[in-house]
């Protein structure tokens, strides 16, 4: 369960949140109506919870779409849903087939190792420089003198740095004003209030919150542009709200931010690691300023509650066009292991979770026409399923072979399945092994066509081939290439492993043998666990 939940799609799937929360939210913001009719305080509100929310949605759509199949539903948009579906799945195949060949390449390194090194790297990266950014804050906190204190709030006067800014650790907050303050009673006063407002809006926690985040989405270039967004409104959601108290005229507190700005130039600005200042860029200064001045008290609760009804219906529908549908969401190896261990007649097989088995599931299930082609092999296969059971089981079999005739054909007739081997019949023989067999096959009689007969005839090659290997997974691939060219293979490689044998074939033929490997061990799952790709 833990390995399903922080799985490579889950990463990528909060990335992908983070993008479209963050464009969302500025789009609607361009919208002169909503911009105007918002207060500063509920954009910031709105902000973070819309960032929240489009991870949760996201996060919960597959799951939800498992519950309640979106193919299922009659939804007027459902054919833009399949459409954008379609589209990221297209991105995804050709994704896919180029790490496919990266992988391929001769490199000490996989691509998966790789990536993996990468992030490790930016994680401690970050992770040294937050800690760093604690041991400095709690360095100011021990050199500066404490001025006041309320409640769980410190506030203290420091050399080190500028400017004023505030911070929180464990249920504590503190607020560090530059020593110059003290002669200045009017700019200590605001100051004071302004980081404390800072405090009320759990803008301190919330940058823990984005630091945290930053850990782990480092190189998303839309968590950087969240940051400097929330930065500035945050200032935005403090200034307003100190307006409003009408205590301090606009002038004399616009005074006040400018003069903390010309201080700002001279400070690192330690304050833009965790804490809340940020707000003297110039044209986020320009704007603080103006908004002070032009600020009208009278904002409308309707703008909001539509700003939060649009990000919702637009974040559910990306999720569903990202999910596509139920079907579409890949599963994860750890799934189709467990699905695995819960069939016995799969392991008669030796059949495993591997990427390649993974990856032909997912493909089946993403893909509509893979998909709609097993559904209907599958229907056919119905027609013969009893009879094939008993088959099996008279001649202690394992059920599993039920997949054969299905990669093998579809479970199609002749006239719906012909290839150059001049193979026929749902079991797919060829002349030689069929003649070998007991069946007659000429101009006017073609046994292979009979299922009956055809079926006697299969079981009896594979028990041969059993007999031979004593290994069923052995005895599939000698049906597909010969008990000749398997005997070869496993002189050859001295292994009884498929996956070994499939890497000692010629180059030419090498490609098919997985193929029909990987589909072997991919129909095997889905004929027992049929719900992962029905609709």
């Amino acid at each position: 369960m833990i390995k399903d939940i922080f799985s490579l799609h889950t990463y990528m799937i909060i990335n992908c949140a983070i993008l479209v929360s963050y464009v969302l939210s500025r789009v609607l913001f361009t919208i002169p109506w909503l911009a105007q009719h918002i207060q500063q305080i509920h954009k910031l509100k709105f902000a973070r919870y819309c960032l929240l929310i489009t991870i949760s949605i996201f996060l919960l759509m597959p799951f939800l779409m498992n519950i309640k199949p979106i193919a299922n539903t009659n939804i007027e948009f459902k054919p833009i849903f399949q459409h954008a579906s379609q589209l990221i799945n297209e991105s995804q195949k050709v994704v896919t087939s180029q790490i496919n060949v990266i992988e391929k390449m001769p490199t000490s390194l996989s691509i998966k190792s790789i990536i993996t090194v990468f992030l490790m790297l930016g994680f401690l990266f970050h992770l040294t420089n937050y800690i760093k950014t604690i041991l400095i804050l709690n360095r100011v906190k021990k050199e500066a003198f404490r001025l006041h204190k309320m409640g769980n709030t410190h506030i203290l006067f420091t050399t080190m740095y500028n400017i004023p800014f505030c911070w929180s650790l464990v249920k504590k907050h503190y607020i560090a004003l530059p020593t110059h303050l003290a002669e200045i009673a009017i700019d200590r006063k605001l100051s004071i209030q302004h980081e404390l407002q800072h405090i009320r809006q759990g803008d301190t926690n919330w940058l823990h919150c984005m630091q945290i985040l930053k850990l782990f989405c480092f190189w998303n270039p839309f968590l950087i542009l969240w940051m400097s967004w929330l930065n500035d409104l945050q200032e935005y959601a403090c200034d307003e709200q100190i307006v409003l108290r009408k205590k301090i005229s606009p002038s004399t507190y616009a005074q006040c931010i400018v003069d903390r700005a010309r201080y700002s130039l001279n400070s690192d600005l330690l304050a833009n690691r965790v804490t809340a200042i940020n707000g003297f860029s110039k044209s986020t200064l320009y704007r603080r300023v103006n908004m002070i001045f032009t600020y009208k008290r009278n904002k409308r609760k309707l703008a909001l509650i539509m700003a939060y009804a649009i990000s919702v219906c637009a974040i559910s529908t990306t999720a569903v066009a990202l999910n596509g549908t139920a079907n579409s969401s890949p599963l994860p190896s750890t799934k189709i292991s467990n699905m695995i261990k819960k069939s016995d007649h799969e392991n008669a097989f030796h059949i495993k979770a591997t990427p390649e088995v993974v990856a032909e599931i997912n493909k089946i299930r993403s893909d509509d026409h893979a998909r709609a082609k097993m559904l209907s092999a599958l229907k056919r296969m119905h027609q013969y399923k009893s009879y094939l059971k008993d088959e099996f089981h008279k001649n202690n079999m394992p059920s599993g072979l039920l997949a054969l005739p299905l990669i093998e054909s579809g479970y199609q007739s002749l006239n719906e399945s012909v290839n150059p081997m001049r193979a026929a019949g749902i079991w797919q023989i060829i002349p030689s092994t069929g003649e070998k067999m007991g069946l007659v096959i000429n101009d006017t009689r073609d046994d292979r066509m009979n299922m009956e007969l055809a079926t006697h005839a299969a079981i009896k090659y594979l028990n041969q081939c059993y007999d031979q290997f004593h290994d069923w997974k052995l005895a599939v691939i000698a049906y597909e290439i010969g008990e000749n060219q398997t005997q070869k293979l496993i002189d050859a490689t001295g292994s009884r492993d498929a996956w070994t044998l499939v890497n000692a074939m010629p180059e030419q033929y090498r490609n098919d043998l997985k193929k029909y490997i990987t589909m072997f061990d991919a129909t095997v799952i889905i004929i027992n666990h049929p719900e992962i790709i029905s609709a």
